[in-house]
């Protein structure tokens, strides 16, 4: 009878594993862009505003684009996966003196671009815990500030701005933003998130952040 309990039991214990692991499966991540193609995967633009812009004309110098095979001094080390990343760089571009740089991502696709600002499909991700990306600096030190803007914002101004605690190393990190740290957004209705790298956060002219991989998760773990 003991040994009858003892199996009855551990099939109970690795029913109970297998329900919470399908459980957990009816949520995947829901993946946003690796930047190896564009638009992103859910059909939305990537924009560069303030002294991200790049210059186009000026190929011997880093500016903030995808980062290609083509890029000069293509390194396989600024990529996690695929074959491109994204590099963003705080000037070296037609308006660095703004103080400020930012990169843009809609979540879905412009559905009216008479209106300011344009209207994007809206995105429900409040099933959610974090918004995930990779992360790294040229070399070290390197700050962010993660934005949102939901579909009720009246210009492009973000709902709301959430600094990484901790500076970038030269190695490549995962960065998890907990989303129940993020006040007045309404997560049913998002269209747009994106960074902040310039000036007003601490990063000097020049300073080169490499970033892939975007995705909203529940998986908690850094590794």
């Amino acid at each position: 009878m003991i040994e009858m309990r003892k199996i009855f039991l551990l099939c109970v214990a690795v029913g109970v594993i297998a329900s919470t692991h399908t459980t957990g499966a009816e949520q995947p991540d829901l993946f946003i862009t690796d930047f190896e193609k564009h638009p992103n995967a859910l059909g939305g633009e990537i924009g560069l505003y303030g002294a991200a812009e790049p210059d186009w004309s000026n190929k011997n110098q880093p500016y903030s684009w995808y980062y290609t095979p083509q890029v000069r001094g293509y390194k396989k080390e600024n990529i996690v996966s695929g074959q491109q990343s994204f590099r963003l760089v705080n000037g070296n571009g037609p308006i660095s003196s703004v103080g400020w740089a930012s990169l843009g991502i809609d979540l879905g696709p412009v559905i009216d671009p008479e209106v300011t600002p344009v209207k994007i499909k809206p995105l429900d991700v409040s099933g959610y815990k974090y918004l995930s990306v990779w992360a790294k600096g040229e070399r070290g030190g390197e700050k962010l500030r993660v934005i949102f803007r939901d579909a009720s914002a009246t210009t492009y101004t973000p709902d709301h701005l959430y600094d990484i605690k901790e500076p970038l190393t030269a190695e490549w990190k995962r960065i998890v933003v907990p989303l129940n740290e993020i006040e007045g957004v309404d997560f049913k209705n998002l269209v747009h998130i994106g960074v902040s790298f310039g000036e007003d956060v601490g990063n000097k002219l020049g300073a080169i952040i490499y970033l892939d991989d975007f995705a909203f998760t529940n998986y908690v773990s850094l590794q």
